[in-house]
């Protein structure tokens, strides 16, 4: 099992769509829901990234004012074009923290910015989309980037390890040990990231409108219970 790949056109008729309004319009047509970005922070392997999109297909359905669409390894690349940057650098922005000597060094000799300036990229970029509405920001910290902003809600999705394990296994076709490894690997990355830029536990309940387990629900019900808070009755 693969990731699915997902057509460029699908995220350019989405910014088309967001930036061809006023505010009053985007408002107008938002009459819909109480809450108009999702952000989904995520252990390694509980499907942030399927169940994403099924959240985002299911909100575009509900229909008027565009699609909504789902930021994950794209975001990246926006990141990137919103600050005229190479997209070579997508490379040098893994979610992690590097070293502080490799960031100095980097950014002495040229070869990227330093990791804080990548990081403001970052943060710049996840408000702006937030704002613009209807989207699904996986990862990199959203759900404290926007923390301040009543109209984004913040779902935290964790599963066994076991389970996520498996997962990680059949989508990136790895051997037990390898996929555990990467699993353990990825989700103490994610930890540094946000301790590191927020000073905050990435696993801290309180930071989330929702937690989900994953492991007893299919993409599409996890999907439907996010949309439960983000439709109005």
């Amino acid at each position: 099992m693969t990731a699915a790949v997902v057509p460029l056109e699908k995220y350019h008729a989405y910014l088309n769509s967001q930036f061809g309004m006023s505010a009053a319009e985007r408002a107008a047509q938002n009459r819909r829901f109480r809450r108009t970005a999702v952000t989904l922070s995520r252990l390694c392997g509980a499907r942030a990234i399927p169940i994403g999109h099924c959240l985002a297909d299911r909100l575009s359905a509900v229909g008027g004012g565009g699609p909504w669409a789902v930021f994950d390894d794209n975001l990246v690349k926006q990141i990137l074009a919103d600050h005229d940057l190479p997209q070579r650098l997508a490379r040098f922005m893994p979610e992690d923290v590097p070293s502080l000597v490799d960031d100095a060094l980097c950014e002495l000799l040229g070869v990227h910015p330093s990791d804080w300036t990548m990081f403001q990229h970052t943060a710049d970029t996840i408000y702006r989309l937030a704002a613009l509405g209807r989207v699904v920001i996986v990862g990199r910290g959203g759900h404290r980037i926007t923390c301040g902003m009543p109209s984004v809600l913040h779902v935290r999705l964790v599963g066994g390890l076991d389970r996520r394990v498996v997962y990680m296994r059949r989508a990136l076709g790895f051997g037990e040990a390898e996929a555990r490894n990467h699993v353990q690997k990825t989700d103490r990355a994610r930890r540094r990231y946000v301790m590191a830029h927020f000073d905050r536990d990435i696993e801290n309940p309180l930071d989330y409108d929702l937690v989900l387990n994953t492991d007893s629900l299919s993409d599409e019900e996890a999907a439907r219970a996010i949309a439960g808070l983000v439709l109005r009755e």
